[in-house]
């Protein structure tokens, strides 16, 4: 397939599943010359999409199991390699790692997942060597090259229409000692790529602990997602005060008995009271009924399909794109030639109309939920949620 067919595609994909999808840049773009991306790879092949949505053309040395059949190469292409993991014959690699050398001497955009296969888990995995084989062999070959790496953030990766983020963090070092051995270069250039990435992953010692930082960054924010990766990365790393501890505990506590709700696993309380939010959500109720009514068959067959064949929460959204994609596509080139064939291209029209309405205001239909529910919780709970909601913003100000 050509190039133009997978950036629209993972465009629509990304654009489509999630929200926002934003890019945060350490430092400017590189202007020109070759550039090998070191990215940190936490959803599956969505992490791909994303990527290349918000960084621009890419070629990506990617998992050979990802190009076996004519409908996964659809969706994914770039260069293959054999993982230990996933068997196989791993002779091709040496060819494969040969071609984005070659690729970044023609002053090509790479892009590598060094941790080979992905994991919503709480700290990244470990990094495999090639990337910097790859990076020491072009150097020794005189390219002029740049290594940037990044890192993604997803606020509640496997749900639909959350908000992702990319972060690309300052260039990796590529000066190496003139009389160091190829070895030794590889293993400096390893050191130094490990060490981008590990400042830009978050570290936890529990997916717990993971997603008590994401809470918290996401309070801390309030719905800006440019301080998101800064805040989630500071408050993973810092203990919380007891009193702030025991705070935590009680709102856990209230959202497992269900006293209060969340979105994307923040839970939220309204500014304006139970009667704004009501109003809110009674103006959004049509679009967002009716857009799932006009998509029935896509939603439902998507979400059986995750259901069915994600072994994993990383692996989720994948599925749900791989099985929606194609029943969207197929369920309204159908509706496109009933209307025609009827002559009801309008209610056709009419039709998408309510469907991207609909995509866009479920979101905010459902923080609106949130909020008229959470607004009759015990004002010692909300209070709770207060002083969490202010240490958090504290961090956020004592940060930048």
């Amino acid at each position: 397939m050509p190039d133009w067919w997978y950036r629209l595609l993972t465009w629509c994909c990304a654009r489509g599943y999630y929200q926002r999808v934003r890019l945060i840049r350490d430092v400017p773009a590189p202007t020109g010359g070759a550039v090998l991306y070191a990215l940190l790879h936490r959803n599956g092949a969505v992490d791909g999409m994303i990527y290349l949505t918000t960084l621009g053309p890419l070629t990506f040395l990617v998992a050979a199991q990802l190009l076996r059949s004519r409908f996964s190469r659809l969706f994914f292409t770039g260069i293959p390699v054999v993982r230990r993991k996933d068997g196989g014959d791993r002779s091709i690699n040496t060819g494969s790692l040969d071609q984005c050398v070659t690729l970044l001497r023609g002053e090509g955009r790479l892009g590598i997942l060094p941790e080979g296969t992905s994991d919503l888990g709480p700290a990244p995995l470990p990094f495999e060597p090639g990337v910097a084989r790859i990076a020491a062999e072009a150097l020794a070959a005189g390219v002029p090259l740049t290594i940037l790496p990044a890192g993604i953030y997803y606020t509640a990766a496997p749900r639909f229409r959350s908000d992702v983020i990319v972060r690309v963090g300052p260039a990796v070092a590529t000066e190496l000692p003139f009389e160091a051995s190829p070895e030794a270069r590889r293993d400096i250039l390893m050191s130094r790529i490990s060490q981008a990435l590990h400042a830009l992953a978050v570290h936890t010692s529990s997916r717990e602990e993971l997603a008590r930082a994401e809470c918290l960054a996401a309070l801390a924010v309030d719905g800006s997602l440019d301080r998101y990766p800064h805040m989630l990365l500071d408050l993973a790393a810092r203990p919380m005060p007891n009193p702030i501890e025991l705070a935590w505990q009680r709102v856990q506590g209230a959202l497992q008995a269900g006293n209060l709700l969340a979105i994307f696993g923040v839970p939220a309380l309204s500014k304006r009271g139970r009667v704004w939010s009501l109003a809110w959500m009674a103006a959004q109720f049509p679009f967002v009924v009716l857009a799932a009514v006009i998509n029935a068959p896509v939603l439902l067959g998507s979400r059986l399909a995750a259901r069915r064949y994600a072994d994993a929460p990383n692996t989720i959204a994948l599925w749900r794109l791989l099985s929606g994609i194609p029943l969207a596509v197929g369920w309204w080139t159908l509706l496109a030639i009933t209307a025609i064939a009827s002559g009801h291209g309008v209610l056709l029209a009419l039709a998408l109309g309510i469907t991207l309405a609909g995509l866009y205001l479920w979101p905010e239909f459902q923080a609106r939920r949130v909020r008229w529910h959470n607004a009759a919780a015990s004002e010692e709970v909300k209070k709770d949620l207060h002083d969490l909601t202010v240490w958090a913003r504290g961090r956020a100000t004592a940060e930048r």
